[in-house]
């Protein structure tokens, strides 16, 4: 297909990134990008840099199915409930 201003972007910011910050990864930090990922992989390949490009929804589910093979349970941690009604002050002099 014809060039994409999405894939050449994303292509200068990951090779800013790479040779500016040091950057040993690529992670997209939105899932509207997702269809970016195999594209920047095979355009910064043929540049020269072997480094892994991430995308969120396929991260999540190999390491879901990395727990299940595991046998790893889900944490009994949780967020903190609502406060009480009542909620008691301490006075500090």
């Amino acid at each position: 297909g014809e060039p994409s201003e999405a894939v050449e972007r994303a292509v200068r910011e990951a090779v800013a990134a790479i040779e500016e910050d040091g950057a040993e990864v690529i992670t997209f930090g939105c899932s509207d990008v997702f269809w970016l990922q195999s594209f920047l992989q095979r355009r910064l390949y043929e540049m020269g840099w072997e480094i892994p490009v991430l995308e969120g929804y396929s991260c999540a589910i190999a390491l879901a199915k990395l727990f299940v093979d595991l046998g790893i349970d889900a944490s009994g941690l949780k967020f903190p409930g609502e406060r009480p009604k009542q909620w008691r002050r301490k006075k500090i002099f």
